[in-house]
């Protein structure tokens, strides 16, 4: 089968995982690649990929403006905003290199991402079938991470919406997020096809671990500091947490040098105990290997999400053996069994918090326990090969509707 996998990340996150491209496109791709399957990942201008392959073919994609001056007017009324026009002006070039592409080549099935709307103006072709692949919806970001919402934020959700409803089929890999996207948008929940993402274990197993260490305690937090990522938890707790045991460290890993992110470290860094600051690290980005080794090398994974899809982060660290603490949030529990391959805690009763790290760190048993068990979720439930077949299946009837 051949199929184009539209990724939405901008050129100022080319520091992040593989050089820019999201993880799930990266994995996605590399899944169906080795099945044999002819992948197109499209990349925005400006963002590079490490990924490569005999059936993976990268293309670029940018800003195409209409020339003539009925369809300028048209495409101004149907944005209403430059930064939406940009996005428009993406989805044009898009489709126009897919239909050539379809042309000299062939193409079965393109998938595109919720975010920006990347598939607005491809909803209409005939040639090939199009799928939405709901990560997490922008309006559901900010809602999540507590944004007030202005106009030109709702002609965002808007218009991403709209590009939705041109597509003809969706999918999802999180249970919790079809739900939420069906009450939300008034989608029929069976219209979205639930299948997990792909994870290859390989470049974890490779790694040494050193994740015991009696001398030192290393927790890492790895994501963006945003309220939805648990930011503010995190800040609630950073001092309780290095109170429990002079042997911990704290590694906060991830984007903190802009916007929420910024203010949310000098929040944490002010909070701090005097006497804590010296065990407390931010990293910044870090490439994928760098994130790698910091998996392998740290004792506990705090994941205090309020929200949560089909978390990589998480993902990434069972396949690294290291046990994760986890807000029982909505993605989180359709995948951690409490003291079985993961530790939740309710975010609203600290102690529960407190007493997840206590029981990991003073019960070698149990860790060692959840490190395997985590380990084998991921193998057993995010297998490349399983999550291949499920994909291509879908993707085969979804083709058979639209013919």
């Amino acid at each position: 089968m051949k199929i184009a996998l539209i990724n939405s990340e901008y050129p100022y996150q080319s520091g992040k995982g593989h050089g820019g491209i999201a993880t799930y496109t990266y994995q996605m791709a590399r899944a169906l690649a080795e099945n044999g399957h002819q992948v197109h990942i499209f990349l925005r201008d400006g963002v590079s990929s490490e990924i490569e392959g005999e059936n993976i073919s990268i293309h670029v994609f940018s800003y195409k403006p209409v020339k003539k001056r009925f369809q300028k007017v048209i495409s101004k009324f149907a944005t209403n905003s430059p930064d939406l026009d940009w996005e428009l002006g993406q989805s044009r070039f898009i489709r126009d290199k897919l239909l050539l592409i379809h042309k000299t080549g062939g193409l079965d099935i393109a998938e595109f991402p919720d975010y920006g709307g990347l598939s607005h103006e491809c909803g209409s072709i005939s040639e090939f079938a199009v799928i939405v692949n709901f990560h997490t919806p922008t309006s559901i970001v900010d809602h999540y991470n507590n944004v007030r919402v202005s106009k030109k934020m709702r002609d965002t959700y808007k218009f991403e919406f709209n590009a939705w409803k041109k597509a003809d089929a969706f999918r999802c890999p999180g249970e919790s997020l079809i739900e939420e996207i069906s009450s939300r948008y008034k989608i029929n929940q069976s219209l979205i096809n639930f299948i997990r993402n792909p994870v290859f274990t390989d470049r974890f197993d490779s790694v040494p671990k050193n994740h015991r260490d009696d001398s030192r305690i290393n927790i890492l937090f790895s994501g963006r500091l945003e309220h939805r990522k648990g930011a503010e938890i995190l800040l609630q707790n950073i001092n309780r947490i290095l109170g429990i045991d002079n042997r911990i460290h704290f590694t906060i890993s991830g984007e903190n040098s802009s916007g929420n992110s910024k203010r949310y470290r000098e929040a944490i860094e002010e909070a701090l105990n005097k006497k804590y600051r010296t065990r407390v690290c931010f990293t910044g980005s870090l490439d994928n290997a760098e994130l790698c080794r910091l998996y392998c090398n740290s004792t506990i994974l705090l994941f205090p999400s309020v929200f949560e899809n089909g978390p990589y982060t998480l993902y990434e660290a069972m396949a690294a053996r290291l046990p994760v603490i986890a807000n029982s949030c909505n993605g989180v529990k359709e995948l951690i069994e409490h003291k079985k391959n993961g530790m939740v805690f309710n975010h609203s009763n600290p102690r529960e918090l407190l007493e997840c790290i206590k029981n990991l760190i003073s019960d070698r048993h149990l860790y060692e326990k959840i490190s395997q068990s985590a380990y084998d979720t991921v193998k057993v439930n995010f297998s490349p090969q399983q999550i291949t077949r499920q994909c291509i299946k879908f993707y085969q009837s979804v083709i058979s509707e639209k013919l």
